[in-house]
């Protein structure tokens, strides 16, 4: 979804939102979906965030992460488990150590 059709579907939204012929329930439940979807990619950046920080550090250190390792590492959303790689990242001596 290109930058305009993001403009355009939030301006939709915010037109539905104005829109005396909706109900409060419907101008309710609209805003609480926006709120669970703004959550929702909030907690997606962060975690993506996170999983970069591991790759930067394991680069750093100067270990290579195989490509198994990076799919692991970049497809994980759960930020608990990337803090917890990342933490490893900063003493292991190889890749394989972030995930014991």
């Amino acid at each position: 979804m290109g930058p305009h059709l993001v403009w355009v579907r939030a301006w939709e939204g915010r037109m539905m939102m104005d829109s005396p012929y909706h109900s409060d329930v419907m101008r309710g439940a609209f805003a609480q979906g926006f709120a669970e979807g703004k959550a929702e990619g909030k907690a997606k950046g962060k975690a993506k965030a996170i999983a970069r920080s591991v790759l930067l550090v394991l680069q750093a250190r100067g270990i290579e992460a195989t490509d198994e390792h990076r799919q692991r590492i970049e497809g994980c959303t759960d930020q608990e488990q990337l803090e917890t790689w990342l933490q490893r990242a900063v003493t292991a001596q190889k890749a394989d150590e972030v995930f014991a």
